[in-house]
């Protein structure tokens, strides 16, 4: 009879745990059954005839198969050891205020790690080298994620299947973020005694939002729940208990948010943070983050191996999108200042939109002189709302004015620029997303004469420009003459393209506006439509996700080639030369 009932458990476990990968609602009953007794057999004098060393054996080998993925296993039982864990951590703790720091800690980290997932597919479908380019990424994430207590990155499982849709996980990474965002700001009107109770329900609210987003995009890539979002949700219902508070939406699985939209939820969360600061406390944290801008800065100068300068750069990114949350206009004079002498080695921070508005404001800026030598010093900004706001409107109304044409003395040469400056930008709000700038015309004749003096490098014109290059420009003209190229990048720039089509020779320059998912569905349209030589992607006016325009180049196999600072032919020729180059020459 002993063996018999033995067997019939076995079998009954092996059904329950086979069943519960499928069935989530089973699963998460076997879980609470767990949590339960081992809630019950806490604590006390051990069972008459029972050895507690027993019960301690037995114990590790139970919880895998009942407790989920997410915070569930053993460092030493969960695979390529993916993240650390608490102890004793379960679905069923309360989550106090104090877990908030470490939410939206775990929060950012899933999302660089989401973002690496993207990548990591399409070096695999590169046949990249696994040790030298994967790895190693790998490796760094897992490490940062042990250090945490129940983060796992179930997004570098070997057990997980990508979704084919890309999207999906650009979503999910963004509702991350706004998830972090969201909490970073409850915790932050919660800890003031002083709070306006609106303003905090409102807080509470979006909240709310962020992590029904992040339930729904996660159970469209993966068949696990998240531990954070599950967190976070506790939290909400255990906050709005204690704070008489209802929450209305997005608390209930019939009333779910669109992952798709983070955009606008980024927005209304970046909103509410800044109305939530009054003008004093605005003025005392724009002076924390400049002064720590400036040391942060300090430190990349006196680097002697810019590889050294990643961590530095990362918190300066951070620093600057607080400083844009708190209304600093990305065109302000204190952060032209600051960035002007290093903007040549800021490196790309793709996760920072705000910061690469900045980089890219303070680049036109200089591609125009710099500000005019008349041009009245602002009060210090980070001291006064009222001077930061008409300097700010000052340079808007100037980026906004739609007449190109431009006084000849305010189009001077930067003598000590190693290369030529672009003309200052044209503004072209009034134009349409794309538009293709065609070159005029040629007689049979000049087509001749051209034809003759390519033969002979070109010498005659471009070597009258001592500021360029010269081999580079020469080269990609090589590379390039009588060939369209597509430019996907900001705000339509006729000088740019102009001089990218002259210094290059080609047929024509198709400018893609990129700033929302219907722009890369006309990208999309033009790399099938005009066939182009190459992509080039000004990497600091870009709207969307950089991984998606790689995605579209990779489809349609064109080489994308990143601009990451001027676009001047010199700047653009060394860019091509340096990621394309040998792409180009096996054509």
């Amino acid at each position: 009879m002993q063996f018999e009932l033995n067997r019939l458990l076995s079998k009954l476990t092996e059904k329950l745990v086979r069943d519960s990968q499928e069935d989530m609602e089973l699963k998460s009953e076997l879980r609470a059954l767990a949590a339960c007794l081992l809630e019950v057999t806490k604590g006390g004098p051990p069972i008459r005839g029972s050895s507690t060393a027993r019960v301690e054996s037995r114990e590790p080998e139970a919880a895998p198969a009942l407790r989920p993925r997410e915070f569930g296993r053993e460092e030493s039982e969960i695979p390529s050891t993916l993240g650390g864990r608490t102890p004793g951590r379960s679905g069923s703790m309360p989550i106090t205020d104090d877990d908030l720091p470490m939410i939206e800690t775990r929060c950012r980290l899933k999302r660089e790690s989401l973002l690496w997932a993207i990548d990591r597919q399409a070096l695999l479908a590169k046949r990249a080298d696994y040790q030298t380019e994967i790895s190693p990424v790998d490796r760094e994430l897992i490490r940062r994620a042990k250090e945490l207590p129940d983060c796992y990155l179930w997004m570098l499982s070997s057990q997980w299947r990508p979704p084919e849709n890309v999207r999906l996980l650009e979503d999910l990474a963004e509702c991350f973020e706004n998830m972090a965002a969201a909490t970073s700001l409850a915790r932050r009107l919660l800890s003031d005694e002083g709070r306006d109770r609106i303003v905090f329900e409102q807080a509470l609210d979006l909240l709310a939002e962020a992590q029904s987003a992040v339930r729904m995009g996660v159970s469209q890539v993966n068949d696990y729940w998240d531990f954070d979002q599950n967190a976070v949700f506790r939290w909400l219902r255990g906050v709005a208990a204690r704070e008489h508070i209802l929450i209305k939406r997005h608390m209930r699985l019939d009333d779910p948010a669109d992952p798709g939209r983070w955009a606008d939820l980024q927005s209304r969360v970046g909103g509410l943070e800044s109305e939530s600061l009054n003008s004093e406390e605005r003025n005392k944290e724009r002076v924390r983050l400049f002064i720590k801008l400036q040391g942060h800065l300090a430190e990349i100068k006196n680097l002697e191996n810019e590889d050294e300068g990643d961590e530095q750069w990362r918190e300066i990114a951070e620093s600057v999108e607080s400083l844009l949350k708190l209304g600093v206009a990305p065109t302000s004079r204190e952060l032209y200042n600051m960035f002007e002498s290093v903007l040549d080695a800021a490196p790309i921070i793709e996760d920072h939109p705000g910061f690469e508005r900045v980089l890219e404001e303070i680049e036109r800026r200089v591609d125009a002189g710099g500000f005019a030598e008349d041009d009245e010093p602002e009060e210090d900004a980070a001291t006064d709302d009222r001077a930061s706001d008409d300097s700010d409107d000052d340079l808007d109304d100037e980026e906004d004015d739609t007449d190109d044409d431009q006084d000849e003395d305010e189009e001077e040469e930067v003598e000590a620029a190693p290369a030529a400056r672009p003309a200052r930008r044209t503004a072209s709000t009034s134009r349409s997303r794309s538009a293709v700038v065609e070159p005029e015309p040629e007689s049979e004749e000049e087509e001749e004469e051209e034809e003759e003096e390519d033969d002979f490098g070109d010498d005659e014109e471009e070597a009258g420009d001592e500021s360029w290059p010269e081999p580079d420009v020469l080269e990609v003209r090589k590379l390039l003459k009588g060939r369209k190229v597509v430019f996907a990048g900001g705000e339509r720039r006729a000088d740019v393209a102009e001089a990218l089509i002259e210094g290059f020779g080609l047929s024509g320059l198709t400018w893609v506006a990129m700033r929302d998912d219907e722009s890369l569905d006309r990208l999309d349209e033009e790399l099938e439509e005009s066939d182009p030589a190459l992509v080039l992607v000004g990497v600091r006016g870009v709207g969307v996700p950089i991984k998606s325009v790689q995605r579209l180049c990779t489809i349609a196999l064109k080489p994308m080639v990143k601009l990451p600072t001027g676009y001047s032919p010199a700047h653009v020729a060394s860019q091509i030369l340096s990621q394309a180059g040998d792409e180009l020459r096996d054509e």
